[in-house]
């Protein structure tokens, strides 16, 4: 017997591990091995890993993993999730794979991985990987390592699991050793391997688990912590597991050998079961195993389908014989190996399909087989012999592949619940064609769709080099590139349906296939592909274009069967010749195609029942047809028959039936609809002259067809045979007066005495009918009451009825989820995102609605209901009725009966009301704060979401930041359609956010209004929908900041792209006069180095995009596609009511195109002048507002008043200082009486101070500066006291003077308090008076803003004002007050001095002790001096404090601000005194302070800090003391650094690590870089003047801050600096030829204030020798370049003139380019320089010269007098190792022999 644990190559995973292109993750093996890990941040649970793992098995990824037992590591292939289909089993849920390879050893096949291999182990103290596997490979005896402990050094921490993941390449490695891998064998053989490849990163996770293993878990254990106890146990004879990896895992794996593999695995078992068996079973088995093999000899194409059928598929395929066909196409041959009828066929035809879908990935194409196509497939020629037929041909019909069976059966579905809705539902006859037609009507949208599945199947039936093929994917390729085209066009200008378009694409295409096919099936070989670029030729000339089709085929793709179906496309035949034009006639307002139908409402056999007549026919037609009673229409014409009976006998019995009324639609009852179904209603009788139901048509309506399935049953029957059919129709159909709202369905009763109508008693339900989910169910009789007359719109009242009807047959949350459809949000697969969790349970569960308060009780939802809507909604309810009737029809509303919505559980009801909008429809809104819900309501949605408040401020900031040089920047909005109504609710939460609708004169009983979506008025809406849109805009922002980022293009791009903008309407004409702008532009926008701006914000619902050319697509292609990443876009399954998520009304307005004036948020904005203002309406509205309240008037309604503040609030956001005149305005409300508001004179004022500021937007709108804050030109400190006011001001260098004032000179100044101000202070000795000390520190603030107005240029420009007074701060930070005093007053003076001044005040809170000049000038000592003395005073005390300020740079300086902020922010938050008052040992509080800044916890940047950057932060604050009088807190008793602190930061300095010191740039760099420079072309002046400025930098040895040009604290040398000189003779640079210049031996170079000059030394360096790289000749090619574009002596030498185009502009060279200028030519030169490129950086070049000096023996006195080193730092800049200095050291050395004298102890001889 052979041994049957045998395995050909191809049939064992050593194949598939050997082959690099079965690796699921193609080399990136740490996407499957992160997820093992256990060594990172946030592992995976175990439970997550094994989901995980078995969703790989799932997608047939070939993984290995390997566990470990007994210091043996075995290999597992394939784990997967067993889960059995039918009976138990003990492996259940468990996870199972493969024992190593298969058959290998003779150990079984399956093995369970316990659950706890999946844990996480402890943390393990091991060696590193490298010192492991040197440890292994240097003792040959060695087994474990360890144990190890923390203090051991070159030591790591790992975590691992007791499994791990074995990259594709090393899984061989492991197979090979059957009965495991040792540790010692990893390290030995494996490692070497991984280290080899260069994949250590890689496989990083198994060697973590590997170096755990080889750690002993104990002392003297041979044990590791990553080891399991127990191996893992088989499977053994459990058939459930073996069947489920066979079929699941192997038939994927090894789908060449399936019959191969099933049959090993079976003997594989009989073995397993039957070892010990008698001979003759193994003899049996042989046998068996004997005729299997004969029987496959007989598996031919030819055997199994018939010689002529594999012929004619060979000539089809263009293959010589069936062993090519088998090779070139495997499906073929598994046809021919399958076994059975065509259900073997149609099997191996489907499960090729299934792996070529799940190759691609492309399972939403849904192809499934049937039997019907199998036989097509195989049976049947691949073309039409007659082109009328409709269910022929295989690769000659398009349309035979497309939807599935399901598919065009829910389509069905749709169009006859759409029908029953509008009254119009087909006959049986039509609709059970349309169903059994078996052919899908495509739209165009579905075109590519069908053009892929014909791909698919011939990607499966046709070798890969097949014309067909070839043709078939560069049809698809052309057409993707004009399908939107190709919809928007008609074929012809009579054409406008998009079904037809798709039908007649697809038929145009199998008539030209059909002859390519019909020569190649008789033929064979390789016929020539048929041409299709006839129809685009045709397409792109817009040239009219129709296929031939006869009248036949019309009639046989049943098209006009769908010419009853309200707003849908009719197509009517214009001829009934071949090749006659079938014209495509549109009703007014159809806009969706009958087969672009939305998502099924219900799938065949899910037994929800459908509303209305046409619903309950095609559930039972659907059921006819699973039996496969229902006949073909292709049998014959079928012909109407009359029964010559009925009129004296059925005619009397079935009359009274035959006239019943349907009660949803009103119409005559068709008796043949209902009785269909046996299941769901009293069973049909059985007929006596046949099998099978009796015929209800002929009976109870007299009239049949031919082709009716009971034809049999048209016989006589007697009176007594008629019996039990009558009382089946008795029991179940609906008596005639029975109606749901029959006032809803009949026009208004104007007669007095009809306005109320007796009610019917209610039917029962229909027996068998039960609701197909738990939830809220309304009774079934009060469903069915009647309802007095109404005025209700026909046609809500009919979708009232319908929902009614639908909600009490199929239960609450079904009928949620019909009704609302699949919802708006996407599969969110593309969203990275923190809220994409969010966003998935709003998806799948909805928005939760939970209370704090109990459910109401019927008392609580009685009232609500006799209280009804607001007022508002009786003007409004025919919009009402219009409004809902659309919000019903797109699933986001639905309105109930009261005595419906009472049976809801959790039902709340409020009041809705309706809001006009300027040119725009009403809105609807819900009053949920009237009925307190919103008060009751849980805070679950993040409310951080919310971020629209500033949206304005953002992005008028991201304009005026904007990088002028490309131009100004445009604008566009992209608003959403439907906004809130985008997001669902959770089903049974629903009720909980009832509405009361407005009911009509004369109606009974009211209506309740339930929102399946956000509605608006709920708190909840705004956070959980800002979610989404936020989300939507950082989806898009992050996007657009990857410059690897290219957005797919986007059909709503193109289209807005041809929409034309139009400016905004009702402009304010800007002129320059009117709005003055500043002499200069505010300094922190000078030099700006952005990007082109791309930018996108949001504001609820409408996106503000902002960009910069050339990035205006790239940003609308990114904003749509992230919109369409959130919300689904729409497609063409959609219903017609649904819209695309973008509003298309707006976009083709204009709104989604690019302008530089656009209205944005009710403002104008102007990105060309910088302005904002308001639309003319709105200006008219404030003086509207204004006008309204004359100045004589007392008093008005507080209504009025809030509406006044809210609209003034509205138009404040962008008008400078209007946000403080609304303190007098509030605090009106707070002296109102009931409900009238006194208006006094000081609320007049600031109605008047309105005036003014709407008078002053007339000549000027604002400009965006005097909006924005940005970086402040001056700050300053005021305070006040009971004597005087003063402060002081310290302007930036960029601050523009006025009159006299010189640039950059501090603003001091003071004022006296009049005795009527001193004698009103409230004072100990003055209770009763009216001024408070914050009072006067208002004032002193507001005087302090005019001192630096009038000396300053503040337009535009950003100041900040600090005081020491917090109750001052806050009132000029709100702008407001509590009450009418004298804050109040001074506030509306603050506001009007902004507007005139045009500034943007900030204002900041100064603790008094730090406060200390500018309390020095509120003080009194300051008035007892002399006049004069008190001016020279402050003018001194001014200097001084500058020269303090000066004496640093600035950045020290800025430094020394920041480390005392941090010093306050450590002292408030431990609440105490900045200056330690209460403290006499202080030294505690520093340590601590030094403690946290050194750990990077107080650190500005947040990180930690070196010693000596900590020292220097508390240096800073021991100065900051010094400078307010106080002693250095540092130090003790003997003014000495305390001990204490002194340790801890000689502690941290040992600690620190060693400083990076850069290396010195030898001369070869410098030549490569002047080799490159003498290369560079003319227009190259930025690289040129680098390379110049290098050479200047070595020689002379300069610090980057010297030689560059940049921005921060530095004093580069300049043209005046500059000397050049012809032996003693000095040229003059200005007057000099260029060739006298050329002729310089020598150039100087003056300091003024660099760092350790002397003032006005100079420096002369001669010419080097090289003609390039010599500093004199660096420094006149300098002088030549800014000589000849005038450059004033000030440009500094590094500034270089450059051409863009169209002017010279200039650049400088940074820092940042000499760096990367060197680490280039380092790079370039390579490692035998003996250092990296990142070692270098600007400061080499420093220490490069002064190298070049030592190596050349010069004195290192010379050397740090050149360098102006002025300590020994020198010498850190110097390199011993440069091998010049040190290369004799030794030669030396060991010559230097010497004695030493001796000394008094030594002996003597």
């Amino acid at each position: 017997m052979p041994n049957i644990f045998s395995r050909p190559a191809d049939i064992q995973f050593a194949g598939i591990f050997n082959d690099a292109s079965r690796c699921p993750v193609t080399g990136d093996y740490q996407i499957i091995g992160r997820d093992f890990s256990a060594n990172c941040t946030t592992p995976l649970t175990p439970q997550d890993l094994r989901e995980r793992v078995d969703l790989m098995a799932r997608n047939y990824w070939p993984v290995a993993v390997v566990v470990t037992h007994q210091r043996k590591s075995k290999v597992y292939v394939c784990p997967a999730k067993f889960n059995p289909l039918v009976g138990g089993s003990p492996f259940a849920g468990k996870m199972v794979a493969f024992n190593g390879e298969l058959g290998a050893g003779g150990h079984p096949y399956y093995s369970h991985l316990q659950d706890e291999v999946f844990n996480k182990t402890t943390q393990v103290i091991t060696h590193t990987a490298e010192d492991t596997h040197t440890k292994f490979s240097d003792d040959a005896s060695l087994e474990i390592l360890g144990p190890h402990s923390s203090q051991d050094q070159g030591m790591e921490k790992i975590y691992t699991r007791r499994v791990c993941y074995v990259p594709h390449f090393l899984v061989n490695l492991f197979l090979a050793k059957e009965d495991g891998m040792t540790v010692r064998e990893f390290w030995t053989t494996v490692y070497p391997v991984i280290t080899a490849e260069g994949k250590a990163a890689a496989c990083k996770e198994l060697i973590e688990y590997f170096q755990v293993l080889a750690t002993a878990a104990q002392q003297g254990g041979t044990a590791s912590a990553a080891e399991v106890a127990a191996p893992m146990p088989d499977v053994g004879k459990d058939m459930g597991v073996i069947e489920f990896m066979r079929k699941t895992l192997l038939h994927r794996l090894f789908p060449q050998g399936d019959e191969l593999v099933a049959n090993v695995q079976q003997n594989a078992l009989i073995e397993t079961l039957a070892r010990g068996v008698a001979d003759s079973d193994r003899r049996y088995q042989e046998e068996k195993q004997f005729r299997e093999e004969e029987r496959a000899k007989n598996k031919s194409l030819a055997h199994r389908l018939g010689e002529e059928r594999a012929k004619r598929i060979l000539r089809a395929t263009g293959c010589a014989t069936e062993g090519e066909l088998f090779l070139r196409c495997p499906m073929w041959k598994k046809i021919a190996e399958s076994t059975g009828k065509e259900e073997g066929i149609r099997a191996a035809i489907q499960d090729a399909v299934d792996g070529e879908l799940n190759r691609r990935g492309a399972t939403e194409l849904n192809i499934r087989i049937t039997p019907a196509k199998a036989i097509l497939m195989t049976k049947e020629p691949w073309y039409r012999e007659n082109t009328d037929q409709v269910d022929t041909g295989w690769f000659s019909n398009f349309l035979l592949h497309g939807a599935t069976t399901e598919e065009f059966e829910a389509s069905v579905i749709e169009l006859s619940a759409r029908a029953s809705d509008h009254q119009y539902a087909p006959l049986l006859d039509d609709v059970a064609k349309l169903l059994r037609l078996k052919v899908y009507l495509p739209t165009v949208h579905e075109v590519e769709f069908n053009l892929k599945r014909m791909e698919i199947m011939a990607s499966v039936a046709l070798p890969a080099d097949h014309n067909f093929r070839t043709y078939l994917m560069n049809l698809i390729k052309r057409f993707d590139v004009h399908k939107f085209e190709f919809v928007r066009y008609n074929m012809y200008s009579d054409v406008g349906n998009n079904a037809a378009k798709g039908i007649y694409f697809l038929e145009f295409l199998s008539l030209q296939a059909n002859s390519y096919w019909r020569t190649q099936s008789r033929e064979g070989g390789n016929v020539t592909a048929p041409n299709f670029e006839e129809y685009f030729t045709l397409h792109e000339q817009k040239r009219d274009w129709v296929p031939r089709m006869s009248k036949t085929y019309e009639d046989r793709l049943q098209l006009h069967k769908f010419t009853g179906i309200p707003k849908s496309h009719e197509l009517v035949s214009s001829g009934a010749t071949h090749g006659s034009a079938v014209q495509v006639h549109a009703p007014a307002g159809a806009t969706a195609s009958v087969s672009a139908v939305a998502a099924p409402l219900a799938p065949a056999g899910s037994g929800i029942t459908l509303p209305g007549a046409g619903g309950d026919l095609i559930n039972r037609l659907l059921a006819e047809l699973a039996r496969g009673n229902a006949p073909s229409p292709r049998g014959g014409q079928s012909t109407s028959v009359k029964s010559d009976t009925y009129e004296a006998q059925g005619g009397k019995l079935f009359g009274k039936f035959k006239r019943r009324k349907d009660p949803s639609t009103g119409k005559e009852f068709a008796i043949s609809k209902v009785k269909l179904n046996a299941d769901d209603n009293a069973p049909i009788p059985v007929s006596k002259h046949c099998q099978g139901p009796m015929c209800l048509a002929w009976h109870v309506k007299g009239m049949c067809n031919t082709n009716c399935p009971r034809a049999g049953d048209h016989k006589p029957y007697s009176d007594q045979d008629y019996k039990p059919l009558i009382d089946s129709l008795n029991l179940d159909l609906p008596k005639e007066t029975l109606s749901v709202f029959p006032s809803l369905l009949s026009p208004p009763q104007h007669n007095s005495s009809s306005t109320s109508s007796s009610h019917q008693k209610p039917s029962s339900p229909p027996k068998g009918k039960r609701a197909l989910q738990a939830g809220p169910q309304p009774s079934s009789k009060r469903a069915n009451a009647v309802l007095p007359s109404c005025e209700t719109s026909e046609e809500l009242g009919k979708l009232i009825c319908r929902d009614v009807d639908l909600l009490r047959r199929v239960g609450w949350r079904t009928f949620v989820k019909l009704r609302r459809g699949g919802g708006d949000l996407s599969s969110l697969q593309h969203v990275n995102h923190p809220a994409r969790r969010l966003l998935m349970r709003l998806k799948h569960r909805g928005a939760p609605v939970k209370f704090t308060t109990p459910p109401w009780s019927p008392q609580q939802i009685h009232d609500a209901i006799r209280r009804g809507p607001h007022k508002s909604c009786n003007d409004y309810i025919d919009f009402l009725d219009e409004e809902f009737v659309d919000m019903i029809k797109k699933g986001q509303w639905v309105i109930l009966p009261v005595h419906v919505a009472l049976q809801l559980p959790g039902l709340r009801v409020s009041p809705p009301g309706v809001v006009p909008q300027r040119d725009r429809r009403p809105r609807w809104i819900c009053d949920y704060t009237w009925s307190l819900v919103n008060q009751d309501t849980i805070r679950l949605a993040p409310h951080e979401a919310m971020q629209f408040g500033n949206c304005l401020e953002r992005v008028l900031r991201e304009i005026l930041l904007a990088n002028p040089k490309y131009g100004p920047v445009l604008l566009n909005k992209t608003d959403l359609s439907d906004g809130f109504y985008r997001v669902c609710l959770n089903p049974d939460d629903i009720p909980k956010l009832g509405v009361i609708y407005p009911t009509r004169p004369g109606q009974h009983e009211p209506f309740v209004a339930l929102p399946l979506v956000l509605p608006m008025g709920w708190a909840e809406s705004p956070p959980y929908f800002s979610a989404a849109t936020e989300t939507i805009a950082d989806l898009a922002n992050n996007r657009l900041q990857d410059i690897t980022y290219q957005p797919a293009s986007h059909h709503l791009d193109d289209l807005a792209a041809s929409v034309p903008v139009e400016p905004p309407i009702q402009c304010i004409p800007c002129s320059t006069s009117a709005v003055p702008v500043p002499t200069s532009p505010d300094p922190s926008l000078l030099n700006s180095t952005r990007d082109p701006l791309q930018y996108v914000d949001i504001f609820v619902d409408d996106f503000i995009s902002a960009a910069q050319r050339p990035f205006l697509r790239r940003v609308r292609r990114a904003l749509l596609s992230a919109i369409d990443d959130v919300f689904r876009p729409l497609s063409a399954t959609d219903s017609v009511h649904r819209r695309e998520p973008v509003s298309m009304k707006k976009l083709l307005q204009g709104d989604c195109s690019w302008s530089t004036v656009k209205l944005v948020l009710g403002w104008i904005i102007d990105t060309v002048n910088m302005t904002i203002q308001l639309p003319q309406h709105r200006i008219d509205r404030l003086w509207e507002i204004l006008n309204s309240i004359p100045r004589h008037q007392k008093r008005t309604s507080v209504k009025k008043w809030h509406k006044v503040l809210g609209e003034l609030r509205s138009m404040s956001i962008a008008l400078p200082g209007s946000r403080t005149l609304f303190g007098r305005l509030q605090n009106a409300l707070s002296l109102k009486s009931k409900s009238r508001v006194t208006l006094d004179k000081g609320v007049h004022q600031a109605l008047d101070d309105f005036r003014w500021i709407a008078t002053d937007l007339i000549a000027r709108p604002t400009r965006i500066q005097e909006v924005i804050p940005l970086p402040p030109i001056a700050e300053g400190d005021h305070d006040a006291s009971g004597s005087g006011a003063g402060g002081i001001w310290f302007p930036s260098d960029m601050a523009v003077p006025r009159g006299s004032w010189l640039p950059g000179v501090p603003v001091v100044w003071r004022v006296q308090w009049p005795d009527w101000v001193l004698d009103s202070l409230v004072s100990s000795d003055n209770p009763e008076g009216s001024i408070t000390n914050s009072d006067l520190e208002l004032a002193g603030g507001l005087i302090h803003l005019e001192a630096i107005a009038q000396t300053f240029d503040v337009r535009e420009r950003t100041i900040v004002s600090k005081g020491d007074n917090l109750n001052t701060t806050f009132w000029e930070r709100k702008g407001s007050t509590t009450t009418n005093s004298a804050p109040a007053y001074l506030l509306r003076l603050f506001g009007l001095h902004q507007r005139f001044h045009r500034y943007v005040p900030r204002f900041d809170y100064l603790p008094g002790k730090s406060n200390v000049l500018a309390d020095a000038f509120s003080q009194s000592w300051l008035s007892s001096l002399d006049p004069s003395l008190a001016t020279d005073f402050r003018h001194h005390l001014s200097a001084a404090t500058e020269t303090v300020r000066k004496g640093v740079c600035s950045g020290r300086a800025k430094g020394t601000i920041t480390h005392w902020s941090k010093w306050t922010e450590f002292c408030g938050e431990l609440g105490l005194d900045p200056f330690l008052k209460t403290f006499i040992n202080k030294i505690p509080i520093l340590q601590v302070f030094l403690h946290r800044v050194h750990s990077g916890e107080l650190a500005a940047d947040g990180n930690p800090l070196r010693s000596r950057s900590a020292e220097d932060y508390l240096r800073s604050v021991a100065q900051t003391f010094l400078s307010l009088g106080e002693e250095d807190p540092r130090l003790n008793t003997a003014h000495k650094i305390d001990f204490r602190i002194q340790r801890m930061l000689k502690a941290w300095k040992k600690r620190d690590p060693p400083p990076q010191r850069v290396k010195p740039i030898p001369i070869a760099v410098l030549r490569y870089i002047c080799q490159i420079a003498q290369a560079l072309p003319p227009e190259s002046t930025l690289l040129q003047a680098a390379a110049d400025m290098i050479i200047i930098a070595f020689f002379y040895l300069l610090r980057p801050g010297e030689y560059t040009d940049s921005p921060s604290d530095t004093t580069p040398f300049t043209l005046g600096d500059v000397q050049l000189f012809i032996g003693p003779h000095r040229l003059n640079l200005d007057t000099a030829s260029d060739e006298e210049l050329l002729l310089a031996r020598s150039a100087s170079l003056t300091f003024t204030t660099q760092k350790n000059g002397v003032p006005n030394e100079v420096i002369k360096l001669g010419r080097s020798g090289h003609p390039f790289c010599c500093p004199t000749l660096a420094i006149v090619r300098r002088v030549l370049h800014l000589r000849s574009h005038h450059a004033p002596p000030s440009t500094p030498l590094a500034r270089a003139y450059f051409y863009d185009g169209t002017r010279w502009i200039t650049r400088s060279v940074t820092p940042t380019l000499i760096t990367k200028l060197l680490r280039d030519a380092v790079t370039f030169l390579g490692t035998d320089l003996g250092f990296l490129p990142h070692e270098v950086s600007a400061r080499s070049l420093r220490a490069g010269g002064a190298m070049a000096l030592l190596v050349s023996n010069v004195d290192t006195d010379m050397i740090q007098l050149l360098g102006r080193w002025r300590s020994d730092e020198m010498f850190r800049y110097l390199h011993l190792t440069a091998e010049p200095i040190t290369k004799d050291f030794a030669r030396l050395m060991f010559s230097a022999d010497y004695t030493i004298t001796p000394g008094q102890l030594v002996p003597s001889y």
